[in-house]
Parts: structure tokens; C-alpha cells; sequence
């Protein structure tokens, strides 16, 4: 659904109001951005209206030179775009901050200067629920977008079940999942559920294939029913492929060889081929990756180095007309061409290299058409059997509001309810 923006386009982004946000790097020296909630890597970046709860940003400088980076505070509408609001009414504080969190790489063979803030803090305070994202900036050239990051704010005024079904109106046991939810409105009746609420849908936090906008099959006096609807059939596709390059010493899982070629070490893994035979279960992440140097006993974010990781996929050139990208929650859910892979005659592979912290990362190969979707089932194939997080977020508008509140938001597994 999110189209990618260039870096261009956002040097006049601050007073527009009409443009999707989305978690994205613009600028090329910053790497590693990572958002979640209170410091945990596999915590979605969701918190709760009036708790102690904390959204925490970082991201890598590739070089020890001191920056002043600040960030900026906008409330946004459910379909991410600025709600217009005036900063009064949505916080308490200050929406343009410096960040005075950073920290040198140490005992790294690239340079880079580690960046952190909180939200809230000591001197902001969210007073709406609903979306919001984060415009990070050098302090002196603010027209300059280097990176956004985006989260939301919920309350709890109603309650969702959700499930998912393997049957689906494209068949039984196939490719798809359905998913089905219930709304329970009993303690916040919604008088006007077509018009009044705003649904969204993400699986595994992808933005491509996300649903939004979808009307209720049902409703009654305390409940509104979400259930088999045609928009709410995801591709189960597959498990996520893993690697893992916490170490220059040795070949971490799924990784063939590594070798230094000044001024980086590469990581070139083992190659991949389709996966369109048949479903076999994988514990993965659903798409995360986690920073990690196994040779280091702290500081973790500050004394994790780069490396070059090399792709290969070997398939037919015959792919490549749709364009093949990779897809994780490293490459921020954008098909950019830096996360495309082009197709090499002489191997017979789609390759494509990509300067990553050492950790450990989910990836998969996505096909991309005409549609703003990408799809699996090209290359990984697609499994109702997969496993994958449902993200359901429930947005409120009556008449006479002025923004979308976040009511409700429920993450939830095909395997177990999150």
C-alpha cells in the first residue's frame, strides 16, 4: 500500500499533510534504525494511552564525527497521513528535541556513532491515542528528512477476538488464510460503525499487502463482526529464511563463508533456490532481525561491527519481470532498489549485497508486479500451515471529532494468540 519516497520529495514534506509515513532510512550514512516498546527487539511499537510505557528509537552514524540530530513529533490519521492537528492538542512538551543519547562504536572495523531517544520522556507527553511519527533531522538543516519512524498509541475501550481459518473462498488447505475477527463494543458503544470506525490489517508488520478500510459483515448491540470477508484472505506464504552473522570467526547458520576484503568482512550465505514444493516448519521470527556479537560480552548496539552480506538466489531470468526484492524488517518494508536483486547470467542467480549489523535476520524473497503487493508465492511459496502475526488496529472517529483514536489494537498468531 505505501509507496516509496525519495529523499528529494522529502525536503518538502514538513507541512504536508496528504502523504503516507512509513519506517524508512532516507540518508546513506545512517543504517540499523530499530523501533520498539520498552527496549525489547521482538516488541511491536505499539503502547498503551497514559502508561508507563516507552517507545524506544535507534540508529547508526557510519562515522565517529558528533551530529545534531533532533527529531520532530506529528500525530497522524489511520491511514498514516498527518492529522493536521496543532502540536497543543495532541502533547504536553516539546515536539522538536535534540538527541543527546549517543555512544562511539568501540573496537569496530567501521566507525559509527549509535543514537537513542525515548517517547515519551521528561520533556514529552502524548495526549492523544492514534498514530504518530517521528521526523529525525540534523538540528541545523531540518527541511532534510534523514529517516521517519512510526508507532501508535492505543487505549483500551473495547476488546477484539480474532482467529484464522484455513478455509477460505480460494479453497481448502491452499495457499491462504483467513482471517476473522470480532469486535466487543460493550463497554464503548460505536452508533455508527460503517462511517465511525477505521480498520487496519498488517501481517508480520508488512505494509505492501496491509488491509485498510474494510466494512463489517455484522454488527449487533455489543458486537461487530469481521468474518469471511474476501479483503481479510492473506497468502499464508512461507516461513521466514534466517541467517545469522554474529561472528567473524565462524560461519553462523545459514551463511556459507566469510572472508575480509578491505575495509569490510562479507558474509556471503548459502544459496537459496525456490520453495514451492511443499510447506516444512521453521521457528523464525516473522521478518526481525536482533543485533548481536557473540565475541563481545556488552554493549551489544555499540560493539556489533558491519558487514557486506552477499544474497543469491538461483532461479529463472524469467522472474525478473516482475522484480524479485528482499523483505525483512531490515529493509523497512519498501521495495527500494538497494533490495532488489538483479539477475547474474553467468551464475544463474539473482544476487544482491547489503551492509548489515552483526545479529542474527529473517529475510525473504518477495515478487513484485503491478500491484502494490508483493507476493510469495512466486519463490517461497505459500502455506496455510505458515505461521504469522495478524496485527489488528481499531480506529474511532464519531462525529465531530477532529482525529482517529486507536480504541483498540490485538496482536495475534495462526499458532498462538499473542
Amino acid at each position: 500500500m505505501k509507496a516509496l519516497f525519495s529523499l528529494l520529495f522529502f525536503l518538502l514534506l514538513l507541512p504536508c499533510t496528504g502523504q503516507e509515513y512509513n519506517t524508512v532510512i532516507f540518508a546513506e550514512d545512517i543504517r540499523s534504525l530499530q523501533l520498539n516498546k520498552e527496549g525489547q527487539w521482538n516488541a511491536n511499537p505499539v503502547i498503551v494511552l497514559n502508561s508507563d510505557e516507552t517507545i524506544q528509537i535507534s540508529f547508526d552514524q557510519l562515522s565517529h564525527d558528533y551530529k545534531r540530530y533532533a527529531f520532530k513529533l506529528i500525530h497522524c490519521k489511520a491511514d498514516w497521513t498527518n492529522s493536521g492537528l496543532n502540536e497543543l492538542e495532541y502533547l504536553e512538551g516539546f515536539s522538536l528535541q535534540d538527541i543527546e543519547q549517543y555512544d562511539l562504536s568501540e573496537g569496530t572495523l567501521t566507525d559509527y556513532t549509535h543514537y537513542s531517544l525515548e517517547i515519551p520522556n521528561d520533556e514529552l507527553r502524548l495526549k492523544l491515542s492514534g498514530n504518530y511519527v517521528v521526523l529525525i533531522m540534523d538540528r541545523d538543516r531540518q527541511e532534510e528528512i534523514l529517516a521517519t519512524a512510526c508507532f501508535s498509541v492505543t487505549e483500551r475501550r473495547i476488546s477484539i477476538k480474532a482467529e484464522l481459518s484455513k478455509s477460505t473462498d480460494m479453497g481448502y488447505n491452499t495457499a491462504y488464510q483467513q482471517l476473522n475477527f470480532v469486535l466487543n463494543t460493550t463497554a464503548n458503544q460505536i452508533e455508527r460503525p460503517e462511517s465511525d470506525l477505521k480498520i487496519l490489517v498488517r501481517q508480520n508488520r508488512r505494509t505492501d499487502n496491509e488491509i485498510f478500510g474494510i466494512q463489517a459483515l455484522m454488527t449487533s448491540a455489543n458486537e461487530i463482526r469481521y468474518e469471511h470477508l474476501p479483503e481479510l484472505i492473506f497468502e499464508g506464504g512461507n516461513e521466514y529464511r534466517r541467517f545469522e552473522i554474529s561472528s567473524y570467526k565462524l560461519s553462523g547458520l545459514g551463511v556459507d563463508k566469510i572472508r575480509y576484503e578491505q575495509p569490510y568482512y562479507h558474509a556471503y550465505l548459502m544459496e537459496s533456490t525456490q520453495r514451492n514444493l511443499g510447506y516444512t516448519y521453521d521457528k523464525d521470527q516473522n521478518g526481525r532481525f536482533y543485533v548481536r556479537n557473540m565475541d563481545a560480552e556488552d554493549n551489544q548496539q555499540t560493539r556489533a561491527d558491519y558487514i557486506w552480506v552477499h544474497f543469491s538466489l538461483k532461479a529463472p531470468e524469467a522472474l525478473n519481470k516482475d522484480g524479485i526484492y528482499l523483505q525483512g524488517d531490515f529493509t523497512y518494508a519498501s521495495f527500494d532498489e538497494k533490495f532488489r536483486m538483479h539477475y547474474n547470467s553467468q551464475s544463474g542467480c539473482y544476487e544482491n549485497s547489503v551492509l548489515l549489523k552483526q545479529g542474527a535476520y529473517n529475510y525473504q524473497y518477495i515478487s513484485v508486479n503491478n500491484s502494490a503487493a508483493g507476493s510469495t508465492l512466486p519463490i517461497e511459496g505459500s502455506y496455510w500451515e505458515t505461521e504469522n502475526e495478524y496485527q489488528i488496529f481499531v480506529y474511532y472517529r464519531p462525529i465531530g471529532a477532529d482525529y482517529d483514536a486507536l480504541i483498540a489494537y490485538h496482536e495475534f498468531s495462526s499458532q498462538t494468540d499473542l
